[in-house]
């Protein structure tokens, strides 16, 4: 099931270097399993700025800025919690710190690890998404490192977060869940309190952590540019500097996250598996919705048996955007690519649909369908993203078929892609002044600032206030209709006093209007 390159690479990283599983490519015999640092080796770096370094490439204030703004720094302090207290006890777990289906997502304790990571306590850090640091921890600090390939980083453990598959596999493990490193939340974990997780759209989850790094095209020149874009982008036949990486994210994040969906569900659904079915695998909404009529459910040109529980709709809510980026202009390609995508969605709905939850096939489907979204989520990795085809893109998620009613999930899925495509469209990035030979360090100190200087103010002055007006143009557009698009994010706002208000906002949405207020975006998309 998991064939594609990035999955493989992914693999490696946090199979063997963390389990000890046999994998060629991303062990040497002379390179030991690496291991758990912890977050303190990281902050001696990325807290504050050294004046004794260069911040061309990194700011170093990444994990200052992590621990003090990003809410996932707060996953292990949200168990001790008034909810997660009530949970443990709802649970009968008796010790929180032994609990290794809470701390897998919490504090990166993953199920194949005997012990859990030095200073869990902080809850997911540095290495949790980047991959333990003991063997690339010292080496990664020096501008010589730029000069390695992410596959030399990979074998020392380093996950190559700049990837969009990688790095959206790392963001799903948990936010979706995977069954092989023990991340999966249950129906009893929702019934015990656990908020219910939302669609994630990983470019918009991004924007709200906040993020605590530069993409490529918002660092201004550094050192050995040239030839870290040649080492590290080998796939771009252009300069990936000149990319809209943000869309390029939000597209290729689409298609894996179905993928992801769809591994979840295919390792879960084995006939053998005696805790099947799991009701956190369908869509809450099929059964915890205001009953209605007439209701925008029953005007859907559905591909599932009525009453019957199904998947949840919003990983495939960007597929045919991911699918027109392959194809591009080539209308006969885009026809072929849809038709197999709709056969490969029918085969899998109609093993469901034959019973309750699915028959024995529906975990089989699964993984055909994995097979089929592989190539494709390789060749989409790889393709061009500029301004035309941004462009393509918002014009395919503003259309909607005349019996296409997305649900509020999908709907939201949508809009969120749009937003961050059509502003990485419409914002340019900084304009950077032409590199120059820095003869002195105070040179080069001081073009080092200018250019942070100039990050920030494009930052401050056009970046937020678009994303904060795209926000609130879909905030109060019907009566007592609303798409909130702004998670509670931050670690001042608390998830669970958010939950009335999300869920009041699923049983306000309206389809409907939904699709007109897209229909006019459309109008404007050009």
């Amino acid at each position: 099931m998991q064939t594609g390159h990035w999955r493989f690479a992914t693999f490696c990283a946090v199979g063997y270097l963390l389990v000890g599983v046999p994998c060629g490519f991303a062990q040497d015999a002379a390179i030991p399993p690496a291991k758990y640092l912890g977050p303190t080796r990281c902050a001696d770096c990325h807290n504050i700025p050294n004046p004794l370094r260069f911040r061309d490439f990194v700011l170093q204030n990444e994990s200052g800025k992590f621990l003090a703004e990003d809410k996932h720094a707060q996953a292990y302090e949200r168990l001790s919690g008034e909810l997660g207290q009530a949970m443990l006890k709802r649970l009968a777990i008796p010790d929180i710190n032994q609990a290794r289906q809470c701390l897998s997502c919490h504090s990166g304790w993953q199920s194949h690890e005997k012990e859990k990571p030095p200073h869990f306590e902080f809850g997911v850090t540095c290495e949790s998404c980047h991959g333990p640091s003991s063997n690339w921890d010292t080496p990664h600090s020096e501008p010589p490192w730029r000069l390695k390939t992410p596959a030399d980083k990979l074998k020392l453990g380093l996950v190559n977060v700049r990837s969009p598959v990688a790095r959206a596999e790392q963001c799903f493990s948990c936010h979706i869940g995977n069954v092989e490193q023990g991340k999966v939340i249950t129906h009893e974990m929702y019934a015990a309190g656990h908020p219910p997780l939302p669609s994630i759209e990983i470019e918009s989850f991004v924007d709200q952590m906040p993020a605590h790094w530069r993409y490529l095209p918002e660092k201004g020149p550094f050192e050995s540019r040239a030839e870290y874009i040649k080492l590290n982008y080998p796939e771009h036949p252009h300069d990936p500097g000149l990319d809209l990486p943000r869309t390029r994210s939000a597209v290729v994040g689409g298609l894996v996250a179905l993928r992801e969906s769809l591994e979840l569900f295919a390792s879960q659904a084995k006939p053998d598996n005696p805790h099947w079915p799991e009701l956190a695998l369908f869509d809450c909404q099929a059964c915890h919705h205001d009953l209605r009529s007439p209701s925008w459910r029953q005007q859907r040109d559905v591909q599932f048996a009525p009453g019957r529980p199904t998947l949840p709709e919003w990983p495939f809510a960007l597929v045919n955007v991911s699918l027109r980026q392959i194809a591009g202009d080539d209308e006969a390609q885009f026809t072929k690519l849809t038709a197999e995508f709709a056969a490969q969605r029918q085969q899998l709905y109609a093993a469901i649909q034959k019973q309750p939850f699915g028959d024995k096939q529906a975990a089989t489907r699964a993984i055909e369908f994995v097979k089929w979204l592989e190539p494709h989520i390789e060749t989409l990795s790889t393709s061009r993203f500029d301004k035309t085809a941004a462009t393509r893109s918002i014009l395919e998620l503003s259309t909607l078929g005349p019996k296409e009613f997305p649900d509020f999930h999908s709907a939201r899925q949508r809009v969120w892609a749009l937003g961050i495509i059509q502003r990485e469209r419409d914002i340019p990035y900084p304009t950077w002044p032409a590199e120059e030979p820095k003869t002195t360090a105070a040179a080069r100190r001081a073009a080092e600032a200018a250019n942070i200087a100039l990050f920030e103010k494009w930052r401050d002055d056009e970046f937020a206030p678009q994303r904060q007006a795209w926000a609130d143009r879909w905030k109060v557009q019907q009566p007592k209709f609303e798409l909130p698009l702004l998670l509670p994010a931050g670690q001042k706002k608390i998830i669970e006093q958010d939950l009335p208000q999300s869920l009041q906002a699923i049983s306000n949405y309206d389809a409907a209007a939904f699709k007109t207020l897209l229909e006019k975006l459309k109008a404007a998309a050009n």
